[in-house]
Parts: structure tokens; sequence; C-alpha cells
């Protein structure tokens, strides 16, 4: 017997797209309900929609391009900004920052984020995953 391959929690996929109403409700409750079966199948799905041209890069190769390689040529609009939201001080953290803001402050972060760094943090997250665990089996 094979063992299950892991899936993160996710929405459950909807079948078609939704109307216009219905997708501006779910992008100010959760952005993630606004996608459908082909963003869990395709690695990239582009489209025109009521907000605008949009593209969801899924593919890990599409991922390194846009927010490494080629980070410069992408820029947030409006939805991500509001959806990101900006540090409580007022400045605008890794997720909304853009150009030589990103770079400098990726660089800052990037030890953080090393392997052996993350291996580091494992025994913390095991513990409160398995405290989340027991809260929700009660």
């Amino acid at each position: 017997m094979t063992a299950a391959r892991f899936r993160p929690p996710a929405p459950t996929p909807r079948d078609k797209p939704l109307s216009t109403l219905a997708l501006l409700g779910a992008l100010a409750r959760d952005p993630l309900l606004i996608w459908h079966r082909v963003h869990y199948e395709l690695p990239v799905v582009a489209a025109d929609t009521a907000i605008g041209p949009t593209a969801v890069v899924s593919d890990p190769d599409g991922i390194r391009r846009v927010l490494v390689d080629n980070f410069a040529n992408y820029r947030k609009d409006d939805v991500q900004r509001s959806m990101l939201g900006a540090n409580r001080d007022g400045g605008v953290g890794l997720l909304l920052a853009e150009g030589d803001a990103w770079r400098r402050q990726r660089r800052a972060l990037a030890g953080l984020f090393a392997p052996r760094a993350v291996a580091a943090f494992a025994p913390a997250m095991a513990a409160a995953a398995a405290t989340t665990a027991d809260a929700w089996t009660r």
C-alpha cells in the first residue's frame, strides 16, 4: 500500500469561474475562494476578469521567474496591495516591496530561509502543530 500524497489545506476547487458580484465578494472575504479547478491543475492561468487581466502562476520555474529573476517586470496591483496590506508602522514589508527595496529586504531575510535555519525551526513548528491538532480533536 502506498502512502497518500500530502495535500495542504485548500478550498474545494470550483468547477467554473464566479460571477462578477460573487468574485468581488470572495475577494473581500478570502482571495483563494476565487480560484477554480484549472488553478489547481495548470501551471499558469491567465484571464481577463472583472478586476482586469490576471495571471496565477503555480509552476516553480514560473514563480522563480516572476519573484526572483525578473521581479522588476512585475508590479503589484491595487488588489494585491489591499490583500497583503502594509506594516503596522506604515512601512512596506517584503510582500509589498518592489525594486531595490525588495532586493534589500530579500537579501536581509534570505538566511532565515536557508535549509539549516528552517530545520532549526522544526521542533517549535512540530510542537505548535501538535498543540493545534490536539485542540482540534477535542
